[in-house]
């Protein structure tokens, strides 16, 4: 079982490198239907890693592999509502040689919600002060403040609680911008201090490692290359963040 563990480790760190070097390169996430626009036409939405962007006016946005980068949403100009929450991951001394204890704790906020009015050319960041410590990211998520700023540092909106939006939501179209309405700034709203414990839906790429029994991939049949891949499908979420975590530590 350990010499299978020594070979996977190895390999799978060597695929991650490679992934991560590819996907360095992605530096937008576009949000909408139709032909893609041009910086100026659309608003850019920067999240720090630490920030998870859920939905845009209620259409749930991709869960990436790789969530402990920043991120760039392009967004169409307009009244926009962004649901997002905080969440960090924090490495925790190992108690035992067992392979399969979790390694590291993870903090994670209730969702919150912005409104406002995007321009088109204008980017905007979510500022907030960054814990240190999980210690720190515990007490932070209590009473979280995480604000939405300009390219001019301003702030243009402060984070509220969530409303779920009850009417389905499409994702617009670049041929069918909605009509920039008029600017709103929210307002800070008292903060329920639950954690939200609701999971990253899976990817299709990502990886860890849940093998209930050792096998070789030569005794299955298949290649290296095969078998990785089908470790790394059937990872769960929390599996290939805590993996993404170990291997680059």
């Amino acid at each position: 079982m350990k010499v299978i563990w020594s070979w996977l480790r190895s390999s799978l760190v060597v695929a991650l490198a490679i992934a991560i070097s590819a996907c360095g390169t992605m530096r937008a996430v576009k949000t909408y239907d139709g032909q893609t626009l041009g910086d100026g036409q659309v608003a850019k939405v920067i999240a720090p890693a630490e920030i998870e962007l859920l939905e845009i006016d209620g259409v749930s946005q991709k869960n990436f592999l790789l969530e402990n980068i920043d991120l760039t949403y392009d967004i169409l100009p307009g009244q926009r509502t962004l649901v997002y929450r905080y969440t960090s991951i924090w490495a925790k001394p190992r108690e035992n040689d067992d392979s399969d204890a979790e390694h590291v704790d993870k903090v994670v906020s209730d969702r919150f919600q912005v409104t406002v009015d995007m321009q088109p050319g204008q980017v905007y960041t979510f500022g907030f002060n960054k814990p240190d410590s999980k210690r720190e990211a515990e007490a932070f998520i209590k009473a979280p403040k995480i604000t939405l700023v300009d390219s001019a540092n301003r702030t243009i909106a402060i984070g509220g609680a969530y409303q779920p939006i009850t009417v389905a939501a499409s994702q617009p179209s670049a041929t069918q911008p909605s009509a920039t309405q008029p600017s709103a700034i929210s307002t800070t709203a008292t903060v329920n201090p639950a954690v939200a414990a609701v999971p990253p839906a899976q990817t299709g790429q990502g990886v860890a490692v849940q093998n209930n029994a050792p096998v070789s991939p030569s005794d299955a049949g298949i290649s290296r290359i095969e078998a990785l891949k089908v470790l790394w499908e059937k990872a769960s979420a929390e599996e290939k963040k805590q993996f993404l975590r170990w291997a680059f530590k």
